[in-house]
């Protein structure tokens, strides 16, 4: 395993009280705080990977000691909950891990390379400001320090923005800007990056809600359809409510109603006693209440 990573990891105390987490099994529980500390070891922004090598479930389970059918149960425990995801490539993600933890160790590392090449600059400035005194060059030295302490400053704040704005941006073109559900479904149809575009269509129809992360998308689609198929069932809820956006989490919310419109509709049903439907349900018990059509 990598040993270049996080030494340590945030643990947010609200993980006593947050129902999400108390749904799920205790032993699936101490799972997620393990997986929080290998997603740190890894320092792959949540994406546990060995450098360019994905770790499999198989090899997780053998590095904790847990075996290989019991560490299957206790990860589709998590995911159901939305903690952590498969995705279509292989790759296992810690979701929210590193909207969490901050910067990763590389990008602090980064930093402090460039601090030190601004201190080194700065050594070399002073030295040649005390020969051209020697040489009877007057200088105002306390100004001349406060300009670079303010240049210094001005530089940090820069590499800072620069961190932030690139920490969630996704690899590709960003996405287009439909104004209608035909444009939207041609959108679906011809750009490739489909998170991205539902994370665009939350900002533009729900724009006083926080976008969801790349990881809850994917999470939420792979329980409405295979395939695309979620994510073109989910941009469908996403334009149907916008009129009439829920009061609690968007992406669970829009889940209940998928559940609740198969089992009405007949098709697919879902066992209602199953863990997928309560969690729904759990998740969604503080939103606006369903129609009478849907319940």
């Amino acid at each position: 395993m990598p040993t270049s990573g996080m030494p340590w990891i945030k643990l947010y105390t609200e993980f006593l009280d947050d129902p999400k987490v108390g749904f799920v099994p205790e032993l699936a529980q101490l799972l997620l705080m393990k997986l929080f500390l290998i997603a740190g070891e890894c320092d792959a922004e949540g994406y546990l990977a060995n450098g360019d090598d994905l770790l499999t479930k198989e090899h997780i389970a053998w590095r904790l000691r847990i075996p290989a059918d019991d560490f299957v149960q206790r990860w589709d425990a998590l995911e159901e909950a939305g903690f952590v995801c498969e995705e279509d490539d292989g790759a296992l993600l810690v979701v929210k891990f590193q909207e969490r933890q901050g910067r990763s160790q590389s990008q602090k590392r980064e930093q402090w390379r460039e601090r030190k090449a601004r201190q080194r600059e700065n050594q070399a400035g002073q030295a040649s400001d005390s020969n051209e005194s020697h040489a009877g060059v007057t200088r105002d030295a306390d100004g001349s320090h406060a300009a670079r302490e303010r240049e210094e400053g001005e530089k940090e704040k820069e590499l800072e923005k620069r961190t932030l704005q690139g920490a969630d941006a996704p690899a590709v073109s960003s996405p287009p800007v439909p104004t209608c559900w035909d444009d939207w479904e041609e959108a679906y149809k011809t750009y490739a990056n489909t998170p991205a575009l539902i994370r665009r269509m939350v900002e533009i129809l729900y724009p006083g809600l926080d976008p969801p992360d790349y990881g809850e998308i994917g999470g939420i689609a792979k329980r409405m359809g295979k395939g695309k198929a979620g994510f073109k069932r989910l941009m469908g809820l996403l334009w149907e409510y916008s009129k009439r956006p829920p009061d609690g989490d968007l992406l669970p919310y829009l889940l209940r109603v998928h559940l609740g419109k198969e089992r009405d509709n007949g098709h697919d049903k879902p066992d209602v006693t199953s863990s997928e439907y309560r969690k729904a349900r759990y998740m969604t018990d503080a939103a606006m209440p369903l129609e009478s059509g849907d319940t």
